[in-house]
């Protein structure tokens, strides 16, 4: 995880420094916030079972193409997951290897490194200090680390690591709403609220049990952020 932040220590050292005209159409920024984070799945082997809280942070990068249309981008350390009930007996693939029979509650924290290429759209004309906005597109993410907690019956397992039981790759759907507030010409906050909608699947096939085809991802992100 340390290695995980490096890169992203590394691009907010270079976004603090000067380098930005004033008439520039980049925009470069930092946000931090809470997430609520839940798995999803219809097949009867496991069930969801409840939601986890999150953390998500980065650095956003942002092209201004005219007064109202923004591409957003950058580089975000977030961290996903949710709860799962199986109902039959499955496997981690964890350091060693660890069975567990029917009945067990998993809770899945997973790290994930992602680059954001989404659209925010300006209700109304950038005039003002108060910019109401939209903002939608898609979201990667690679893996980049993992735990859960697992109960079976009186037996507990706390953090035990599972990079091995979840699929490297995570891409999405992204869509919110949000409002910026012009402090000068050059500084800006930003208060949003985004939900993510997994496509692709997260547990990997070789660590669930027969029947469950699918599982995927949803959250709802509350970030705050300041632009330089």
């Amino acid at each position: 995880m340390k290695k995980a932040l490096l890169p992203l220590c590394f691009l907010a050292l270079i976004a603090t420094q000067p380098v930005v005209a004033q008439d520039s159409p980049l925009g470069i920024g930092v946000y931090i916030g809470p997430s609520i984070d839940w798995l999803r799945t219809d097949a009867r082997a496991a069930r969801p079972d409840g939601s986890i809280v999150g953390m998500e942070w980065g650095l956003m990068l942002e092209y201004m193409i005219n007064e109202r249309y923004i591409i957003h981008s950058g580089v975000n350390i977030s961290h996903r997951g949710g709860k799962l009930g199986y109902a039959e007996g499955l496997q981690l693939l964890t350091n060693n290897a660890v069975d567990l029979a029917g009945n067990t509650g998993v809770t899945y924290n997973v790290q994930f490194i992602e680059i954001p290429l989404q659209m925010r759209l300006r209700v109304t004309q950038g005039t003002g200090k108060v910019l109401p906005f939209v903002q939608f597109g898609f979201n990667g993410g690679f893996r980049v680390g993992g735990r859960a907690n697992i109960t079976n019956g009186n037996r507990t397992i706390s953090r035990e690591p599972v990079r091995r039981d979840v699929n490297d790759f995570a891409f999405g759907l992204v869509a919110g709403a949000g409002v910026e507030y012009q402090i000068n010409q050059n500084n800006r906050l930003l208060a949003a609220v985004l939900f993510g909608n997994g496509f692709t699947d997260v547990i990997n096939r070789h660590s669930r049990p027969n029947g469950l085809e699918r599982v995927a991802h949803n959250y709802v992100n509350f970030r705050m952020g300041f632009f330089f």
